[in-house]
């Protein structure tokens, strides 16, 4: 099977709420016909995510992604720069092949069956003008293919190496939504060993660059913003500049007045995180005595 060229794609640009522009990249109906079905019959089944990624997974959200920060001193954001246009082939077929091919693989597929996946995968990247076949920007598998890429990196860094750089006085938390990177830890220089480690890893294994103009390290002094919510104090809370949108939102539905589907949007967002209370936060931590408890009842 070929891969789609950028000629099988319309390619506009549309404003970015932070200032510039986002380039979408978005694939002919009759292609994008063929990528949602084969998402939703293949790569939703097959394809693995980490317990630390919370973007574009049923039962995972904002809310999810935050709540391991909630209260904690310091938080660490990271932003990977181009995220799904630098996800090239090549990088994506090692992946592949480490997980569905290998020899060590627990999840080891029939060379016949592994064979069709790969074909099969193609379909969803595209070839770029300088003729490098990559993710594009705006299919409706990028997502799901982009948390797949990441889940080593993902469960390496929120697990083995957030647990290694904790002490029993001090968790290091980790959490991915998308192209963003979220540590959080009661003490600063731990924040800076998981900044080198995550940048090198990141760079040396899977072609990605952090956005450097994007790092930040925020005390609990100022607002530590996650997603556009707020993860200061007891409780996460909205963004101050989402909710002065929603009061305002809030005072028109009082007065009977219509809702745009900019309101609408905004409200479900506030809705979602009055819910929080329903979800239990996984960090490092959490996820090691779920494992516990899961092997103790299997031996029951």
């Amino acid at each position: 099977m070929r891969f789609p060229t950028h000629k099988d794609y319309d390619i506009f640009s549309i404003p970015k709420s932070s200032g510039g522009y986002r380039c979408i990249e978005a694939p002919n109906p009759k292609l994008k016909e063929k990528q949602r079905e084969h998402l939703k019959k293949v790569l939703y089944k097959l394809l693995p995510y980490s317990p630390f990624c919370h973007s574009y997974i049923k039962g995972r959200n904002v809310v999810t992604n935050a709540l391991p920060h909630l209260g904690r001193r310091y938080i660490l954001k990271m932003d990977i720069k181009d995220f799904f246009p630098s996800i090239t082939w090549d990088k994506f077929y090692e992946r592949l092949y480490a997980v569905f091919h290998s020899h060590r693989s627990t999840r080891r597929l029939p060379s016949h069956e592994f064979k069709k996946l790969v074909e099969d995968c193609k379909i969803h990247f595209m070839v770029d003008v300088d003729g490098i076949p990559r993710l594009p920007q705006g299919g409706p598998a990028s997502p799901c293919l982009s948390n797949f890429y990441l889940s080593l990196f993902d469960f390496g860094i929120g697990y083995y190496y957030c647990k290694n750089i904790s002490t029993e006085y001090n968790h290091v938390y980790y959490t991915r939504y998308s192209d963003d990177l979220v540590f959080s830890s009661n003490l600063l220089y731990p924040l800076f060993q998981a900044k080198r480690k995550a940048r090198k890893l990141l760079s040396e294994y899977y072609g990605l660059e952090i956005n450097k103009k994007k790092v930040r390290i925020i005390e609990n002094t100022r607002y530590q913003i996650v997603c556009g919510i707020m993860v200061n104090g007891p409780r996460l809370q909205l963004a101050p500049r989402y909710q002065k949108k929603v009061d305002k939102i809030l005072e028109k539905i009082k007065k009977g007045e219509d809702l745009t589907d900019h309101d609408m949007g905004l409200l479900a967002y506030y809705k979602m995180v009055e819910k929080q209370d329903q979800y239990q936060p996984i960090t490092w931590y959490t996820y090691e005595q779920r494992v516990k408890v899961k092997r103790l009842l299997e031996g029951v």
